[in-house]
């Protein structure tokens, strides 16, 4: 049997209750030949539109007909319509999913009972100690989770005779830190505080009690904070945080678990629902029983490795910035990034793959617009992959494994993709493998953030380079005709010198050509008249000589360059041109004066035994152009 693939879409922001439940998932899926494909961004609520969307783009990476299940973290997705589309497209795809956090019809559920442990926590507070006025600092208005916490607290205070009221005690912060500190200094500073500050997370928790400690206010003394989840850096802050524990481990083995049985044809109920429990702390005035003494002892010692080891990554991150930002264009990147990795990757570890797709680059560098898409015949670059240690010249793959290298008969393995973009376009994206600790610590958001910094700079550079190209190639185009000017051949000219001088080019030829009776046009006729005839004089040599390079030279005189296949059959051209000049010539009194084109034309090709320049060349084409011109003169039909 293939080994099973299981999509996981989460964001990446509430880090410690995602690696908890991330390890409970692969508790579940040890020894089942299971594969974990999460499918991470870092989007927030208040980011702007455009790197919101590209964030959450990464989520429509995955075909999911290729995939067994899937698992949809919505404690940490702040966007119901993003979740509503993940599960329809799971069942397009015709697979099970299961909902975190999130109450949707058609998919198994692995819930908290948030009402009943925060409804515990304000009544301990309320009856133990005897807090009578409560302000709640809530996450974001629309997510579940906050609505049923702030119920909890609601039905509580109403239980015991108290008031609340969600216009004046509740504030709203959108999961952001900053509001919470903001606010619990404000309180502080306006003589508004309350007996106790309730938050609906541990991180808002500690926003508020570094306010306060700001503006001298003692926790809890002078005022009870508490939070919700219970997370690590909750219980070695000081004061620990009361909080209540949702135990994601255990949801994130139970999701696994229900995948595994319904894959196996086991029936499941579509809801589990997992109880909270109150844990008490420092922060109401509870010795609390989280061990929070030892736990900061260790933390200790960890804070020296975390530094040495965000010492050592920032040196890695700016050599890669170095290597990226060194190249000169797109495909020397590739090499550059091989030389960087081979010589240190223990920051990214033994797996890492990095894909491009060259057509949302180049729509980035030129400004047009669109997003990745699987299963849309899109073609990627990997412009780095390595596996187990090994750098894979993996440049083909089967996209829709989106890993180079993967096999079915790989260990066990969750892969972590992140999106590669610029503020409004994503490009591509990182695999990552097994991170399951730097996910907790949020340093995989920094490792990819600033590898994305270095590349939007690189891309910035691209499309100056872009439009600089772009306005010296319209600086040398010719305004009336299109085709090139005068200044674009002295460049041509130079380019040309180079290779003959190094030897390289052995073989061109030059045509000059010149248009007859402008003068008269112009004056009998007007200059709109004669613009119009030199347009009709220039597409007949356009017509005949469209695989080589045309100048305007000056008003009536243009220059083709012949090489290659053009060079080769140059005889025969320059016949077809003069030929349907006789053509014109024969149609004469039917013609409007615009249409009567007469050109005269001189050809001459490089020859190394007495050519020393292309002036060489250009001198010759120049005075056979003229002789043909006395020529056509003489012919009294072309005066």
């Amino acid at each position: 049997m293939a080994k099973r693939k299981i999509a996981v879409f989460s964001t990446g922001w509430a880090s410690e209750i995602l690696a908890e439940y991330l390890e409970g998932l692969r508790q579940a899926f040890k020894g089942h030949d299971i594969d974990m494909f999460l499918f991470l961004n870092y989007s927030t609520i208040d980011e702007i539109e455009d790197i919101k969307r590209v964030e959450l783009d990464i989520f429509r990476l995955p075909e999911l007909k290729y995939y067994d299940g899937a698992v949809i973290f919505g404690n940490a997705i702040d966007y119901p319509s993003e979740v509503e589309k993940l599960v329809a497209r799971c069942k397009k795809a015709n697979i099970p999913v299961v909902c975190h956090g999130v109450d949707i019809d058609g998919t198994y559920k692995v819930l908290s009972d948030n009402y009943i442990g925060m409804k515990e926590l304000t009544e301990h507070l309320i009856q133990k100690h005897n807090v009578k006025k409560i302000n709640f600092i809530s996450g974001a208005a629309e997510n579940m989770d906050a609505q049923i916490r702030l119920r909890a607290v609601s039905d509580a205070m109403e239980a015991n005779g108290l008031s609340f009221s969600e216009c004046d005690d509740v504030f709203y912060t959108n999961w952001e830190v900053n509001r919470s500190y903001n606010h619990a200094a404000s309180l502080s500073q306006n003589n508004k505080l309350p007996d106790a500050i309730l938050c609906a997370n541990d991180e808002l928790a500690m926003g508020a009690c570094l306010a306060l400690r700001d503006n001298n206010v003692k926790v809890p003394e002078d005022v009870i904070v508490t939070g919700f989840d219970n997370i690590l850096r909750a219980r070695i802050f000081y004061p620990s945080i009361a909080s209540v524990d949702q135990f994601f481990t255990k949801h994130g083995y139970e999701s696994g678990r229900i995948l595994i049985d319904v894959l196996d044809g086991v029936k499941r109920d579509m809801v589990s629902n997992i109880a909270c429990g109150f844990v008490p702390g420092e922060s109401c005035g509870c010795f609390e029983d989280g061990n929070s003494t030892e736990l900061r002892k260790v933390a200790g010692t960890d804070s020296f490795s975390d530094n040495v080891y965000r010492m050592i990554a920032g040196r890695h991150y700016n050599s890669i910035s170095r290597a990226i930002l060194s190249c000169s264009s797109y495909g020397e990147i590739r090499n550059r990034l091989a030389e960087v990795m081979n010589a240190d990757h223990s920051i990214e570890g033994d797996n890492i793959h990095i894909l491009i797709d060259p057509e949302k680059l180049r729509s980035q560098v030129s400004h047009t617009t669109k997003v990745i898409r699987q299963g849309k015949s899109i073609k990627l670059d990997v412009i780095f992959s390595m596996k187990d240690g090994k750098v894979l010249d993996d440049k083909d793959f089967d996209i829709k494994q989106l890993i180079p290298g993967y096999q079915d008969s790989d260990p066990e393995h969750m892969y972590v993709f992140v999106p590669l973009h610029t503020q409004n376009k994503i490009v591509g994206y990182i695999v990552f493998c097994d991170c399951f600790k730097q996910i907790h610590t949020r340093d995989l958001h920094v490792y990819y953030n600033n590898f994305n910094q270095a590349f939007e700079k690189f891309i910035q550079n691209e499309y100056l380079q872009y439009m600089n190209d772009r306005l010296v190639e319209v600086a040398q185009i010719d305004s009336l005709t299109h085709v090139k000017n005068r200044s674009a051949y002295d460049n041509k000219e130079s380019q040309l010198m180079k290779k003959l001088l190094g030897g390289t080019l052995q073989k061109f030829g030059l045509i000059m050509f010149d248009i007859n009776n402008l003068k008269q046009i112009n004056d009998k006729f007007g200059h709109n008249a004669g613009d119009e005839y030199i347009l009709n004089s220039c597409k007949l040599i356009c017509r005949i000589f469209k695989h080589s390079p045309i100048y305007r030279m000056g008003g009536d005189e243009f220059l083709v360059i012949l090489e290659n296949s053009d060079y080769d059959q140059k005889d025969e051209l320059l016949k077809q041109f003069r030929k349907e000049l006789e053509d014109i010539k024969a149609e004469w009194d039917d013609l409007a004066p615009v249409n009567r084109i007469s050109i005269a034309s001189g050809i001459a090709v490089f020859t190394p035994e007495t050519d020393s320049s292309v002036e060489d060349v250009y001198r010759r084409a120049d005075t056979l152009m003229y002789i043909n011109k006395k020529e056509m003169k003489s012919d009294q039909s072309h005066k």
